[in-house]
């Protein structure tokens, strides 16, 4: 298992990793309530919108998907970066997605058209964990030992948190 994500209301988690497969949990007993198949390679990534209504997993195979959490059939398959895409998240609100990838990018992606809206080349490494914070700003972290912010607007650096050698470490 690679990646956990829950539902806000608390009833539910969604699990993804290397078997390819997106798997829904009732998080009061443990059952198994749906899988999603459709990737080509590791989930790395799962969440939940903030309404519980969609899932959005990230892949190795370089795709973002979004599926209806009620029946897990895949709603939505983006061709998301040229590398693995190591992470993703909704926004508060619903209607915004950040993912990250091992291309160094960050992007931003409207929820009711699927387009990419924001790209961002944030980092000199692979973006293993991206964000938002309540006012929709983006965060992302990455191999090169940055935590970067970024106005979701314009997709400006708002902010870097740079680690020593001895912070972060492998």
């Amino acid at each position: 298992v690679w990646s956990v994500g829950y539902s806000w209301d608390g009833q539910h988690l969604v699990t993804g990793g290397e078997d390819e497969v997106v798997r829904v949990w009732r998080a009061r007993n443990g059952e198994e309530a749906g899988v999603g198949q459709g990737h080509d390679w590791d989930v790395a990534s799962t969440s939940f919108s903030g309404d519980g209504q969609w899932i959005l997993s990230c892949s190795q195979d370089s795709t973002i998907r979004v599926w209806d959490r009620k029946d897990l059939k895949q709603s939505t398959q983006i061709e998301a970066h040229k590398g693995w895409v190591l992470d993703g998240k909704y926004s508060a609100d619903g209607s915004g997605i950040v993912t990250g990838s091992e291309d160094k990018s960050v992007k931003l992606w409207d929820t009711q058209t699927l387009q990419c809206t924001t790209e961002i080349k944030a980092h000199a490494g692979w973006v293993f964990s991206v964000g938002f914070l309540q006012d929709k700003t983006i965060v992302s972290a990455s191999q090169d030992r940055t935590v970067k912010l970024w106005d979701s607007n314009s997709g400006q650096q708002a902010g870097e948190l740079k680690l020593n050698a001895d912070q972060g470490a492998h």
